[in-house]
């Protein structure tokens, strides 16, 4: 008999629970490269980063890494760390000074 674990679906699901931690995770170690409080008010991420305006500033970073890394093709590793923090301080920079 088959299980529920075997299932294609069931993994697909696994898959996409996996990736969304690993981008949360990611997100959070790309804050912290940059020493960004993820819950300040005074500034809304998501306008800076051209994400919807209904995020909030941890959803924003969260859409924002993701987009970045399938964009460039890139893993969630050291690698994608340094060139993600390098263009979000970049994206920062320019819509906030």
């Amino acid at each position: 008999m088959a299980s529920l674990s075997d299932s294609t679906w069931f993994h697909h699901l696994e898959q996409q629970r996996q990736q969304k931690r690993t981008n949360r995770q990611f997100s959070m170690a790309l804050a912290q490269s940059i020493q960004l409080n993820l819950m300040a008010h005074d500034i809304v991420l998501a306008a800076a980063l051209d994400q919807p305006l209904h995020l909030d500033n941890k959803e924003a970073l969260e859409h924002w890494s993701a987009e970045r890394l399938h964009a460039e093709g890139l893993e969630a590793d050291h690698h994608a760390l340094v060139r993600l923090t390098q263009q979000l301080k970049a994206q920062l920079q320019e819509k906030i000074a």
